[in-house]
């Protein structure tokens, strides 16, 4: 009597008491991980891959041998090809990925890569780095694996942590007017404090312009003399100013919703015009804020003089960011709606702009609670 041949795989002994599963798939054969102790553990072990075929969720079992980090430059290739990155985007994931991802799992095979090792990675991380660092880390990590998992390379993702990938909320100081009179004071007089030359008033506008139009520092760094109208006082934002290292690169905003115009204030548009008039070229292009050079803003650079004129306002730890903070909190104070600042800061999301407004009701609701607390000390008679 002949013997059915099997529809799926193929069974052999291995030996006295064991026996040895393999199959093929695309023409290439796959065999068992290890022999099995009779033909009918082998025959179940190959009908549940069949199974796995059928629904479309079998992985190559061969696949995860490639390392975290020879995945990560195939990863970043296809990235950079596609321009799914913005060039100080780009810096940022690579600086991520060679000081803190690589270094403790680019050896490792990506099969190997399991929940409980990413678990010991992440306490590891987040032990040695700050919460923002450990949670942009986690986040980038996952975007990795998951795009393995979407190849068909690894099963699942194994970055299920929950929370690790949320950046705690920082309380980033609320900048006052009176505030920031006293740092631009500051960085006028900073050639006093160094060389003993007379008040030099070149920062004075990009310090007002942050804190009243709300646009991002790349923004302003880009403006230029055709982008002010001062007839209709309006500001156009077209483009941002990025640094790559030394390199200095204009592209399109942050977003789409980052092309916008913004009606700014009269006094601000007093005082761009002094400044177009004082420190601006006459040419349609040329920058509206340059450096004491004249040169392009760099974001270290500014960020060295910021910090120094900050530290001599006595309001050392003051973000120039958050100067667009105090301008997107000013705007929703006087009743911009949710979608006026969405279109004044240049948003994508409700969820962004919505954070100025929780901060204009929350400071409603502290100043009803002192109201309620100067009725309750009226009716029990103190005066």
């Amino acid at each position: 009597m002949a013997t059915r041949r099997r529809a799926f795989g193929n069974i052999r002994p291995a030996g006295k008491s064991s026996w040895q599963a393999s199959y093929k798939v695309n023409g290439q054969r796959f065999v068992a991980p290890s022999t099995f102790p009779s033909k009918a553990d082998a025959s179940a072990w190959l009908a549940n891959i069949q199974a796995d075929i059928n629904r479309g969720i079998w992985i190559d079992p061969t696949a995860g041998k490639e390392s975290l980090a020879q995945y990560v430059a195939g990863w970043l290739e296809r990235k950079q090809k596609t321009g799914h990155y913005r060039p100080r985007t780009l810096e940022l994931v690579t600086g991520l990925l060679d000081r803190i991802v690589l270094p403790a799992l680019g050896d490792r095979e990506l099969a190997e890569i399991k929940t409980p090792l990413v678990r010991s990675w992440h306490a590891d991380v987040a032990a040695k780095h700050s919460p923002g660092q450990a949670a942009k880390s986690y986040r980038l990590l996952r975007t990795i694996l998951g795009e393995a998992t979407s190849d068909g390379i690894i099963p699942f993702n194994p970055c299920a942590i929950k929370g690790a990938g949320n950046e705690p909320a920082s309380e980033r100081p609320k900048p006052s007017l009176e505030m920031i009179d006293a740092v631009v004071a500051s960085l006028n007089d900073r050639y006093c404090h160094r060389n003993h030359k007379p008040s030099d008033h070149r920062y004075e506008a990009l310090t007002w312009t942050a804190a009243l139009s709300g646009l991002r520092e790349g923004e302003m760094f880009a403006l230029e003399r055709q982008d002010v109208d001062l007839l209709h006082r309006t500001i156009s934002v077209t483009k941002q100013s990025q640094n790559v290292g030394n390199q200095r690169i204009v592209g399109p905003p942050k977003t789409t919703a980052g092309n916008r115009v913004v009606v700014i204030p009269a006094t601000l548009a007093a005082m761009l015009d002094t400044h177009l008039a004082t420190y601006v070229g006459p040419r349609p292009d040329s920058l509206v804020f340059t450096s004491d050079e004249g040169l392009p803003m760099h974001r270290t650079r500014w960020a060295f003089v910021w910090r120094r004129a900050t530290k001599s306002a006595g309001l050392e730890g003051l973000h120039f960011h958050d100067l667009r903070h105090h301008a997107g909190t000013l705007a929703a104070q006087l009743g911009a709606t949710t979608k006026e600042l969405m279109e004044r800061l240049g948003h994508s999301t409700i969820r962004a702009s919505l954070i100025y407004q929780y901060s204009t009701q929350k400071r409603q609701r502290e100043l009803a609670d002192r109201m309620d607390a100067a009725l309750k000390l009226r009716s029990s008679g103190v005066a």
